[in-house]
């Protein structure tokens, strides 16, 4: 797929953090979020991930797609993109073992061809899902993010986090996702 294209998708329902703002999804009808925390890093737990794409696989279409989100010029970048740990890949499937084997080094979403869902994952060990009202709702049935907020909560709350506006940030966020 055309690079320009994937960003299009990946604008339209991923979250990303550019310059210490957010960028949020351009595609906002009938859409909503939730906050998966803590993450193992780069990469969702496999008792998060293996509910979230139980319930996406339901919604999916077509193929979806993995890119690297955490530069300005991740979609833009030519010069040895791949070699400096950047990745547009499409998939098929929803297997676990494939996507941890992945090597991911940067913030990275996994975004729908359809623009009916996205997920963005963040170096500070939490993701956004974001989706059709629909989509959340069941991904919610099927993993509840209760103590993640409570755990996102602390961490917003922490020493951990030095930077104001970023604190302020992950408190709107927060406050808007329960």
């Amino acid at each position: 797929m055309d690079i320009a294209k994937m960003e299009e998708i990946c604008s339209a329902t991923c979250f990303k953090f550019i310059n210490n703002e957010i960028v949020y999804p351009s595609n906002k009808k009938n859409m909503s979020y939730m906050i998966i925390y803590p993450t193992d890093g780069y990469y969702l737990k496999k008792e998060q991930y293996i509910p979230i794409f139980e319930t996406i696989r339901k919604y999916q279409n077509n193929c979806y797609f993995l890119s690297t989100i955490e530069f300005e010029d991740s979609f833009t970048r030519t010069d040895n993109a791949i070699d400096l740990g950047y990745i547009h890949k499409t998939y098929y499937d929803f297997n676990y073992d494939d996507y941890n084997s992945l090597e991911i080094l940067f913030e990275n979403a996994f975004y729908d061809f359809d623009k009916r869902w996205g997920i963005s994952i963040f170096q500070d060990f939490f993701a956004l899902i974001y989706g059709e009202n629909k989509i959340i709702k069941e991904i919610r049935l099927n993993y509840s993010n209760v103590n993640d907020l409570r755990r996102f909560e602390k961490f917003i709350n922490s020493a951990l986090i030095t930077n104001r506006q970023f604190k302020n940030i992950l408190s709107i966020l927060l406050s808007n996702s329960k």
